[in-house]
Order: C-alpha cells, then sequence, then structure tokens
C-alpha cells in the first residue's frame, strides 16, 4: 500500500499506534535496568563498576524492529542517565521510523531528579523537559520552540522507567511483590507500576540452558515478562502485540534492519467479531457480547451506552432523548482545559477557530463545522509520534489520534466542552482500535459522539467506547490488547 493509496478507513485502527509505542517506550525505559537494581536497604550499586551501557534488539514477532542503547552512572552521589531508542514500525502498509532520545537525574534512591526527552518520527517532533521541586514537577512540554509550562502536583517521590523496576525489582526481591508510581514523559503523568517474582525456569539461551527468574510486571493492566539472573542480568523480555527485548552487543545492535518490514500492528491488534454487519452506518441500535473486559476500568456505560451482564448495547443519538446523567454538566467542564498535548489556548488554535465557526452560531453547529474542517483539510495518514493539536494543525495530516485531539483543542476553544473517546470501530468485518471525540452540549444535557477521520457527528453505534478523557487516557485501552472477544447479538 503506498501513501497516495491511503483512505480514512485505512487510519480508523492507529490507536494502537500510540499504545505500542507508549508500552515500548516504558519497556524499554526500565527492565533491561534490573541488573542495576538495589539488592537491600543500602543505595543502589551497578554490578562491575560505577557505571555501564547496556544494549537491547527491539524485536516484534521474532523480527528485529530496532534498538535501544542506555548509559546509567553514579554522579556526586546521584545517578545521571542517557538513553538513545531507535525503530521502524509498520502499520496499515505504512513503514515509519521513530527516534527517542531521554536523559536525566536520579537521586540516590533512584526517583527523580530532573529529565529531558526529545522525540522525533517521520513527519513529527515532541519535545519535554521537567524537574521535581519539593511537592512539584515542573514541566514544559510541545513541539520544539512552542513548549508550555505546566505544574504537576506529586502526592509521592515518582520514578521513571529507567529507575521504577530497578527499585521495584530490589523490593520485590524481598517480599515476592512491589508496587512505586512511576512518571511517564510520554504522556505526562504519574502511574502505577506493579512487580512480582513468578518464580525460576529454564531457557534455551544461545543454545544453552539456563535457570532464570521469571518477572512479572503490570504496567495499566498490560502484562509484561522479563527473564533474569541471581544478579539481575536480563536475558529476554516479552510483552503485548509480539513485542520483545533481547540483549545484545553494540555491533549486533548497531546492524542495518531487514528490507522487508514487520508485521502490520494494526491488523495484529485487531478483533475478531462473531457476526455480520453489512451496514453499520444505518444502524440504529447495536447489542454485542464482549468478553475479556471488566467495566472497573473503562466507561462502559452512561450516554449512548449502557452496559449489563457482558452485554454492551450503544444507540444513535439521533432524535434520541439523552440518558439521565447525574453530575456531567459539572464533570464536562474539565474538558475546556488546555493540555500539554491538546493545547486549547495555544493562539494557533484560536485563531483557527475563529476562522471555522462564527460567533452567532449555536454550539452544535459550531461543533459540526469543526468536524467537518477537520475531516476535510487533515489528510488522512498513519502517524507514529506522540499526537499534539498544534502540530497535527500546522502539518495537517496524522491518523484518528491527530484528528482526535485538534478536534478536541477547536472544540475547547470555541468553548465547547471536547473529549476524546477510545474504544473499538467496525471496519472490513472486524472491530479496529480507535479514537474520536465527545461534545457536551448543554442544550441537549449530554454528551454526543463525532468522528473527523470519518466526518460523522454523532459517530455510528459501531463506536464501541472504553474510555473517555483526555488524550493520554487512551492508554487504558492497553489492557485489552489480546484479551477481547466480541459477538454481534442485535443490529437494527
Amino acid at each position: 500500500m503506498t501513501i497516495r493509496a491511503l483512505k480514512w478507513h485505512h487510519v480508523a485502527g492507529a490507536l494502537v499506534l500510540g499504545v505500542f509505542f507508549f508500552l515500548l517506550y516504558m519497556r524499554v525505559g526500565g527492565q533491561e535496568t534490573l541488573l542495576i537494581g538495589p539488592t537491600g536497604p543500602e543505595a543502589p550499586a551497578v554490578p562491575g563498576g560505577e557505571g555501564r551501557e547496556v544494549w537491547m534488539d527491539i524485536l516484534q514477532g521474532g523480527r528485529k524492529i530496532g534498538y535501544t542503547h542506555r548509559s546509567l552512572f553514579r554522579e556526586d552521589g546521584a545517578w545521571r542517565f542517557v538513553d538513545t531508542m531507535v525503530m521502524r514500525v509498520n502499520t496499515m502498509g505504512v513503514v515509519q521510523g521513530l527516534a527517542i532520545s531521554s536523559r536525566g537525574r536520579l537521586k540516590a534512591d533512584l526517583t527523580l531528579s530532573s529529565f529531558a526527552m526529545d522525540l522525533s518520527s517521520n513527519l513529527f517532533r515532541f519535545a519535554a523537559r521537567g524537574e521535581v521541586r519539593g511537592r512539584r514537577l515542573v514541566l514544559w512540554a510541545g513541539p520544539p520552540g512552542e513548549m508550555r509550562r505546566y505544574d504537576l502536583v506529586l502526592k509521592e517521590a515518582p520514578y521513571l522507567g529507567v529507575s521504577v523496576l530497578p527499585a521495584a525489582w530490589g523490593a520485590a526481591r524481598g517480599k515476592g511483590s512491589a508496587s512505586l508510581s512511576v512518571f511517564d514523559p510520554a504522556t505526562l503523568g504519574v502511574r502505577p507500576v506493579k512487580i512480582k517474582i513468578l518464580g525460576e525456569e529454564t531457557l534455551q539461551i544461545g543454545g544453552k540452558p539456563l535457570r532464570l527468574t521469571k518477572v512479572a510486571v503490570d504496567f495499566m493492566g498490560s502484562p509484561q515478562y522479563a527473564w533474569v539472573d541471581r544478579d539481575g542480568e536480563i536475558y529476554r523480555e516479552e510483552g503485548a502485540l509480539g513485542l520483545a527485548l533481547v540483549r545484545t552487543t553494540r555491533e549486533e545492535a548497531l546492524r542495518p534492519l531487514p528490507e522487508a518490514p514487520a508485521a502490520d500492528l494494526t491488523l495484529a491488534a485487531s478483533v475478531p467479531v462473531d457476526g455480520a454487519l453489512p451496514d453499520p452506518a444505518r444502524l440504529t441500535v447495536l447489542t454485542v457480547a464482549v468478553e475479556g473486559v471488566s467495566s472497573g476500568n473503562f466507561l462502559l456505560g452512561g450516554g449512548r451506552q449502557s452496559w449489563q451482564g457482558g452485554l454492551l448495547t450503544v444507540r444513535r443519538e439521533d432524535g434520541a432523548p439523552p440518558l439521565p446523567a447525574r453530575g456531567e454538566a459539572w464533570e464536562a467542564k474539565r474538558f475546556l482545559r488546555d493540555t500539554p498535548f491538546i493545547q486549547a489556548e495555544h493562539p494557533d488554535i484560536v485563531a483557527a477557530v475563529g476562522r471555522i465557526t462564527k460567533a452567532a452560531d449555536g454550539e452544535e453547529e459550531k461543533a459540526r463545522q469543526i468536524v467537518r474542517w477537520v475531516f476535510e483539510n487533515v489528510a488522512k495518514r498513519p502517524v507514529l509520534s506522540l499526537s499534539n493539536a498544534v502540530e497535527t494543525l500546522h502539518r495537517r495530516m496524522g491518523d484518528c489520534t491527530e484528528h482526535a485531539v485538534l478536534v478536541a483543542a477547536l472544540g475547547r476553544a470555541a468553548g465547547i466542552p471536547t473529549a476524546v473517546e477510545t474504544g473499538l470501530v467496525h471496519q472490513g468485518g472486524r472491530f479496529y482500535y480507535h479514537a474520536w471525540n465527545s461534545f457536551y452540549l448543554a442544550s441537549r444535557g449530554t454528551w454526543v459522539t463525532a468522528d473527523a477521520v470519518m466526518d460523522q457527528m454523532p459517530a455510528d453505534v459501531t463506536h464501541l467506547r472504553f474510555q473517555r478523557g483526555e488524550a493520554e487516557d487512551h492508554l487504558e485501552i492497553a489492557a485489552l490488547m489480546g484479551r477481547l472477544r466480541l459477538k454481534i447479538r442485535e443490529a437494527r
């Protein structure tokens, strides 16, 4: 498939790109450094000296797609690190390159002191800087040259991916498990990581059997595993979407990648469905039996969706009275905020919404004008990056997440609470992970969905919502990948 052949439906499942990148970033940002983890209450020590380098091959389905390199060493009683990740990913027939560099300082106990991260792909760039000041993490984030400040209140001292797993490993060795908080520069949020020692296994490594300890790492419900020896040296890691990391040498890591691309990520992550949907756009009600998910961490019910006994029912909003939504008007106000990825107060966003809408138009008409403008003016192309509204406005291209963050920023700039919704959408006989929007319309007293990739408002009922929130909240979808089973129960 060439770039010219891409159409809107080719980016309908591109949410998996963001999830894949995020999980990969957390993996290369942590688990291979278990070897430097603390072994007790004393300060962490690096085996063999005060610093060392680690090289890892990144594999997808057994095929090499990149490498990562880290240097970590002591400095003035603390730690300094430098990371590099380079990879090439195939999604929807498009092969994309990505490079991430990060550097920073950790305190003696491995908690975060300061960091800087730069990301560049074929088309997009993003940067983040931050430092801990007492109980605040002061952040600067955005496209290079346009970073803006955001302050995050900390409940406890956070770790980075580079340090949370070493610290957790040291604690888990004494009691079998541990849980710590990690700050992720890719989402600019703090989230828990749980680590559990599962026991010993024998693996064939280099043609020889080795007795290793298997470690489970639970990050946002996505299971990941590592096999380590008694000294904490990692030999193999495995995770979602066929992802693996393998310890290697500098020479092997820097070898050219295979010419043939790895398997298509979007197709690999899609969900087959039992039952046909010949004309989804005409449906007004859809009921699907869902296996592999609990309602605890997801927004399955509310608004146009109802969830009961493993059945998810979606009713199209057209002409339907709003379902009771206690407190939604108050809750919706938080979706007027300017955030690092949805920069609703940026001068370029404010100017754009002034050109797209008219002051005299009602909120629903403004929402429709924004959706139509993004559909007509943003080229449909899968992008491997951290989706943010300002760069999407400038570049005028992207997949579902780029469309969703731009619509959210424009909607908020127009005074309409606008959220990003994530879940599944039906295309070509399967369900694909996808992102779209919802506007809170005061005139209706409820949320109304919209999909700028498909030019739909409301979105068709095959949009199965699992989460509503900010741009980074779509990463909760990671817990579902590889687990879902769907069966059509009613379509009319």
